[in-house]
């Protein structure tokens, strides 16, 4: 995560007035855009921020009829004010937030003018998302596993496909990683294609990968991985004309209480069975 940047997650063009404005223009601003805060500039620089907490401190001691920079002077609760550039680090950014208590942070550039804002929310959901993300493939990393644990504890009537691409390292020996990197990113697009967007796809490692299908059974989820196996097969490669690429799936049913790992362990299985079977098939855990 230190390697993030805050100019990759933060909030660009944040909404900014200056310290002649009236608090009163903070406030219906910030209502009628439902944002947190806005930042003051003084001389086209960070100078402060209006949050929320300060409106309600204004309403309730009738300031908010004054200049912004009148009521900083001389009714706002003194605060500390902080910014951070744009070219730290999200590990830095989160490191001053918690340190000093604050949950908007003004982000200016090396001139110490305004260039965006980066808040928890921000980094909650984006850099989860950098941090979670395989980025070739664009489906979950192995990561996710943990929060997949935790998400699938008390959930009933899901099933898991764990699949495996057929003679993936003979593909890479022949011809090379980068077109390998090609059929991975490519099962990517179809899982992507063939799942809901509530579902879940993650990059086991390798050119091995799980799916969760939430409120799926067995034939419904075996429809699913007839699609991904068909729309896989049927992708051509301009490098190696006439190459079919394959991919075997297994699948186990989720059920209330069992263990997630007893859970792909079933899928793999599954797994096995399809490629001692002859590989690109599908395989039902417990099925003859």
């Amino acid at each position: 995560m230190g390697e993030i940047l805050v100019r990759e997650v933060m909030t660009p063009n944040p909404v900014t007035l200056s310290v002649s404005n009236k608090l009163v223009h903070a406030i219906e601003i910030m209502s009628g855009l439902e944002i947190g805060s806005v930042i003051v500039e003084k001389e086209d620089k960070a100078f402060n921020i209006i949050t929320q907490r300060d409106i309600i401190y204004a309403l309730s001691h009738n300031c908010e009829d004054m200049e912004i920079g009148e009521f900083i002077e001389k009714c706002k609760p003194k605060r500390k004010f902080f910014t951070i550039l744009n070219s730290a680090t999200v590990y830095e950014a989160m490191e001053l937030m918690e340190k000093e208590k604050v949950k908007h942070l003004p982000v200016v550039d090396k001139d110490g003018k305004v260039v965006g804002i980066i808040t928890a929310t921000d980094i909650l959901r984006k850099v989860t998302h950098v941090a979670l993300v395989d980025p070739l493939t664009k489906v979950y990393n192995r990561k996710y596993l943990d929060v997949l644990y935790f998400k699938l504890r008390k959930r009933m009537g899901f099933s898991l496909l764990m699949m495996d691409i057929d003679d993936f390292k003979k593909i890479n020996d022949t011809y090379g990683h980068v077109f390998g990197d090609k059929v991975l990113a490519n099962l990517g697009k179809v899982l992507l294609k063939c799942i809901r967007n509530y579902d879940d796809a993650i990059r086991y490692g390798g050119e091995e990968f799980l799916v969760v299908l939430y409120r799926a059974n067995i034939e419904e989820a075996k429809k699913v991985a007839e699609r991904i196996r068909e729309m896989f097969s049927k992708i051509e490669y301009e490098e190696v004309p006439g190459l079919k690429v394959t991919v075997s799936i297994g699948i186990a049913q989720g059920i209330n209480g069992e263990n997630l790992w007893d859970i792909i362990k079933k899928a793999d299985q599954a797994l096995y069975k399809a490629k001692k079977n002859g590989k690109n098939r599908v395989e039902v855990y417990g099925k003859d």
